[in-house]
């Protein structure tokens, strides 16, 4: 798998398209809806804002998380169930989504 982190596109709830660093491992997950392509001119995800999550459980009952990129990924329109994180030793471990973080925002008032 790849290593290191790359710029993947986020795009908020309002539709604004960011650039945020992600793991290069989860970037080529199609179930976390990442875009690595056309990064270039994408103002960095505002300081103090989090993206939205999906929360699921291991197969050891830890909980675990895992970005969604878009609303329209698989992992947050529910049409996948799981999702995988890479463990200590460099294998995949799926985890079961038991539910959703709305992202954070904070707007200019």
């Amino acid at each position: 798998m790849p290593r290191g982190f790359v710029w993947g596109r986020y795009v908020d709830n309002f539709g604004n398209t960011w650039a945020l660093r992600v793991d290069a491992d989860y970037a080529t997950m199609d179930e976390r809806g990442w875009d690595t392509t056309n990064i270039t001119g994408l103002f960095p995800l505002p300081r103090g804002w989090l993206p939205r999550r999906v929360v699921g459980v291991d197969e050891t009952g830890r909980l675990q998380s895992a970005i969604s990129a878009t609303t329209d990924s698989l992992l947050w329109s529910g049409l996948s169930s799981s999702f995988a994180i890479e463990a200590n030793d460099g294998s995949l471990v799926i985890c079961t989504v038991t539910g959703f973080e709305a992202e954070r925002s904070q707007l200019p008032e």
